[in-house]
């Protein structure tokens, strides 16, 4: 279980900028970054973790899609879908 979360935080950090913003260069950039952002956030938080026999399980998928969702405004071209659905529906 522990080796999958590697990819699993990954790969909702990255599905949670498809539903949350509108198909652009820079949210395809976001996504990217945020799968890269978790995984190296899950290595971290799993070592400190472990250090107390806890995991830390989603907590970076959390963290790093709540920090995705505050780019909002921040970045240029980067707009939030106006009624989040699946990536093909956010126009």
């Amino acid at each position: 279980v522990s080796a999958g979360l590697w990819g699993y935080n990954s790969a909702l950090a990255s599905m949670a900028v498809g539903v949350f913003f509108v198909e652009s260069r820079e949210s395809l950039v976001l996504s990217c970054a945020s799968a890269a952002a978790a995984a190296s956030l899950f290595g971290g938080l799993s070592t400190a973790f472990g250090t107390y026999g806890a995991p830390c399980l989603t907590l970076p998928f959390c963290a790093v899609a709540s920090a995705a969702y505050l780019l909002e405004g921040h970045v240029p071209g980067l707009r939030l879908a106006k009624e989040p659905h699946s990536p093909e529906k956010n126009c």
